[in-house]
């Protein structure tokens, strides 16, 4: 469905699960943690005297973890308020999103359908495996048919065959997403009020930029705002600048942060790479000893550093990138 005729309201009352980093219920293996501000430094870095610090949304949860939590939080309190027992969403063998929602659906006690791009799964990515051992029943289609994931009559053809389902976009992105993506501003701590300021992130759907946007919107009006940056993981000519406006657009932006996506860092298109993306993980990984995958956060660090070596980013600045997760943990 189009992203308005998707839109679920937030439901009356507190989302359960509004605050975060309380345990989660039942006898559960893991918290989410609350994620923690990591500085790097570098001679680069220094020379421009740029502060860079990393938001490791990656360390909040083994799977449950990234900006996928802050997706799923409030979409997982109307799960909950409505008694939802199955939830289905698409996706390709390397999904991120697929693998927190079977997470959270073995935490929160919900059944799970993965519709899966591609029909043959044969040999198996880890993360098909990793959905298996969840409980997520999949359901792979062909490239064709995927396609049409958003049509009503696909729609319910597949209420037919597994009866009635709460359902999650690709990506995750809904309207409950935004809402909790907007909480991403509250953990980004500055060292220097009077710095010229910037937050950067990879940009998927457009989801967490978006919610990052309307979320410092209602920050202190007296403070001057960052700039938003977004690396585009996709070869999609404006494509996510039109998803991030009308998401804004939908929500009553005020448009007091200045924003942009950055489309020449897709390496081809999403989970595509290069030669150069590949050498810049390796010495990324070797210079700060932070888990970095190709698809997110290393296209978003690859893309940062290169603004900043070709001197668009203004010395003195300070940067805070958002690790956004996308490495697989196994909780066992």
């Amino acid at each position: 469905l189009s992203r308005r005729r998707s839109r679920v309201r937030v439901p009356s009352g507190p989302p359960l699960f509004l605050n975060s980093f309380l345990p989660m219920p039942g006898n559960q293996l893991h918290s989410i943690n609350r994620p923690s501000l990591q500085a790097i430094r570098h001679p680069v870095l220094d020379d421009l005297d740029l502060s860079v610090s990393i938001l490791r949304l990656d360390l909040i949860h083994p799977e449950l973890g990234g900006n996928k939590w802050f997706k799923l939080k409030q979409n997982l309190a109307y799960i909950e308020e409505h008694k939802i027992e199955q939830v289905l969403s698409f996706g390709g063998a390397w999904s991120n999103h697929l693998l927190a929602l079977a997470a959270a659906g073995k935490q929160f006690n919900f059944k799970t359908y993965g519709v899966i791009r591609g029909e043959n799964l044969d040999p198996p990515s880890p993360v098909i495996r990793r959905l298996q051992e969840l409980g997520m029943s999949l359901l792979p289609i062909s490239r064709e048919k995927y396609r049409n994931k958003t049509d009503s009559g696909f729609l319910q053809s597949l209420e037919r065959k597994i009866g009635s389902f709460y359902c999650l976009p690709e990506g995750g992105t809904n309207h409950l997403a935004i809402k909790g993506c907007m909480e991403l501003s509250d953990f980004l701590k500055w060292k220097n009020q009077d710095s010229e300021k910037m937050v950067a992130g990879a940009c998927g759907t457009g989801g967490m930029l978006s919610g990052l946007i309307l979320g410092l919107e209602q920050q202190d009006p007296t403070t001057a705002l960052p700039k938003v940056m977004g690396i585009s993981v996709l070869k999609a000519t404006n494509y996510l600048s039109k998803e991030v406006a009308g998401w804004l657009q939908e929500f009553g932006s005020s448009g007091i942060v200045n924003w942009q996506v950055m489309e020449s860092y897709h390496c081809g298109g999403y989970a595509k790479s290069s030669t150069d993306l590949e050498q810049f993980l390796a010495c990324f990984r070797k210079a700060f000893e932070i888990p970095i995958e190709p698809v997110y956060t290393g296209k978003l660090a690859y893309g940062l550093w290169s603004e900043i070596q070709a001197g668009r980013v203004e010395a003195g600045s300070e940067i805070i990138a958002i690790h956004s997760g996308g490495i697989l943990n196994r909780t066992n």
